[in-house]
């Protein structure tokens, strides 16, 4: 028999060969082998991805908190800083003044000249005033709540 006496007798008969049967079985089982082949990568691919994204996330959290204790930790600094001015500033009128009034108890006056105590007093008043203006004392405390509330 010949190829073609072959196929033209199970067309005559309407039934399929087992051997194209078989063939057809063994098609839809490789399909099936390679979709699952490919299900599998796709599943991998998802979960490697997945424990990138969960290590991204682990590392974006470490560094906002890293840097929400750096952002403390500078406020703090500049908190120290401004007060720490401000009291060196005190420090400085103090100074000021205490050698302004020493200076002032023993006025330079020619002696051809004296000056009434009302104008020693309006000398000293001045210079007092002039002392606040170059190096004004302040309240560290207002300056500070000044300087850090937004």
């Amino acid at each position: 028999m010949t190829r073609e006496s072959i196929k033209a007798y199970w067309t005559e008969k309407g039934n399929t060969p087992r051997w194209q049967l078989f063939g057809v079985y063994l098609f839809v089982v490789a399909a099936f082998a390679i979709g699952l082949l490919q299900i599998s990568s796709v599943a991998n691919r998802a979960d490697t991805n997945s424990n990138n994204t969960s290590k991204l996330a682990d590392d974006t959290a470490r560094l906002a908190r890293e840097n929400s204790k750096l952002a403390t930790q500078i406020q703090q600094q500049r908190t120290t800083s401004i007060f720490d001015g401000c009291n060196d500033q005190n420090d400085r009128h103090d100074t000021a003044v205490k050698v302004t009034l020493r200076l002032l108890g023993h006025p330079p006056v020619p002696p051809d000249r004296k000056l009434t105590d009302e104008q020693l007093r309006a000398q000293r008043k001045a210079l007092l005033e002039w002392m606040q203006a170059l190096v004004p004392k302040r309240d560290c405390q207002n300056v500070l709540q000044e300087a850090t509330t937004p």
